[in-house]
């Protein structure tokens, strides 16, 4: 699969802002559930443009890490297998 540089630079922007808004609920239950599907979707998306994850990609795994209690928390690779099933 070719890697679509295009794709990947046009969404950037809308990826982060999209986590930035989940990271701002202010409660927490919908916070933990925004930030879960927000990792989600950006996981997806970075499948769809040939497997690239941004060099920042740690960014998502650590809003991810914050919604659980320390080491209970999915991993992004885990997001991605749940996504290649779907």
């Amino acid at each position: 699969m070719a890697i679509d540089y295009e794709r990947m630079q046009a969404n950037r922007r809308a990826q982060k802002s999209n986590l930035t808004r989940a990271l701002n609920c202010t409660d927490p239950a919908r916070r933990k559930l925004a930030v879960i599907k927000t990792c989600t979707d950006t996981v997806r998306q970075w499948q769809e443009y040939g497997g690239v994850w941004p060099d920042d990609w740690a960014k998502w795994q650590r809003a991810l890490d914050d919604q659980f209690p320390v080491f209970n928390g999915p991993r992004l690779e885990e997001l991605e297998c749940a996504t290649e099933r779907s």
